[in-house]
């Protein structure tokens, strides 16, 4: 008899204690057993996790903020079990996923990547996975790129899964680099899904695991989101080898730049939200077209 594989859990921390607690509680109750290790790693959050943990948790606390994409590094790295489920602080484990987990990998040698149905408080699905990216996708902006994505995902065989809840071989991490830390926490998972598929690996969903998912949104302004998802999504396609015309890019983005900013200096429209936040929008796009042609790398 083949013996299962182990499953070991990381949980990234910054000053979400409640929503920490909370996960932990989910593995608690929704596991039939309970994982071979669980891995907290918090980056250096005002609140200590100090004593709040259950007992035989791992706490990983980092002497100053590295950012999410090294603490997973630093968690997996901690580990010893055969494979991690990595989560978010705030998502919550609503059935046995470690059970799911360890099923799926043992019956499939090639599977590297799982992820599962995320859910909201209602139960509606919040997204597990998109398609990998395109050239076209960043050309057009995210909000376009969304809507014809849902077209284009049923045609799509190829996706990769968002981090907030995966779970992978250990030593296919290692092997892999682990996530690269060039990426500023945005796209970090989506070149990691793009590697496994390109190492050879399976990617895959569980539709029956579910876990809850509504995210909490870092606290950033709408310039920071939109500076830092270029600069990602620009070193993500440009690592991958996917932009073909590096300059006609350039030119279409930078033509879109300057169309988004003559609205927002237009004249007040209905439903304008505050004026703060109508020029963090523009200082945003002032950003990218300041750095547009230098791949949205800061000079």
């Amino acid at each position: 008899m083949i013996d299962q594989p182990s499953l070991g859990v990381v949980i990234t921390n910054y000053n979400t204690t409640a929503l920490t607690l909370r996960c932990l509680e989910g593995i608690r109750t929704c596991f039939a057993s309970q994982p071979s290790e669980i891995v907290v790693v918090d980056d250096a959050s005002t609140e200590s996790l100090e004593g709040k943990l259950p007992p035989g948790t791992i706490l990983i606390a980092n002497e100053t903020n590295q950012g999410y994409v090294h603490s997973v590094n630093v968690g997996v790295k901690r580990t010893t079990a055969d494979l991690v489920l990595l989560l978010d602080s705030d998502a919550v484990p609503l059935s046995d996923v470690m059970a799911s987990t360890i099923a799926r990998f043992s019956a499939n040698p090639r599977l590297g990547g799982l992820g599962f149905k995320l859910v909201d408080h209602a139960g509606k699905p919040t997204g597990a996975s998109q398609p990998e990216p395109r050239a076209w996708g960043l050309a057009v902006g995210q909000a376009l790129e969304a809507r014809l994505s849902r077209y284009l995902a049923s045609s799509s065989v190829t996706f990769t899964i968002h981090s907030c809840a995966i779970a992978f071989r250990r030593d296919t991490f290692v092997d892999l680099g682990g996530f690269d830390e060039g990426f500023d926490f945005l796209d970090a998972d989506t070149d990691f899904s793009m590697r496994l598929s390109r190492a050879g690996w399976q990617l895959d969903i569980d539709a029956h695991a579910r876990i809850l998912h509504e995210g909490s949104g870092s606290p950033q302004t709408t310039a920071r989101r939109v500076v830092r998802h270029h600069f990602n999504r620009w070193r993500l396609l440009e690592k991958h080898g996917l932009i073909g015309h590096p300059r006609l890019l350039k030119g279409a983005l930078a033509a879109r730049h300057l169309v988004e900013l003559a609205w927002l200096q237009g004249p007040a429209r209905l439903g304008e939200a505050r004026l703060s936040t109508r020029a963090d929008k523009l200082a945003g796009r002032r950003r990218l077209l300041s750095t547009v042609w230098r791949s949205y790398r800061a000079s």
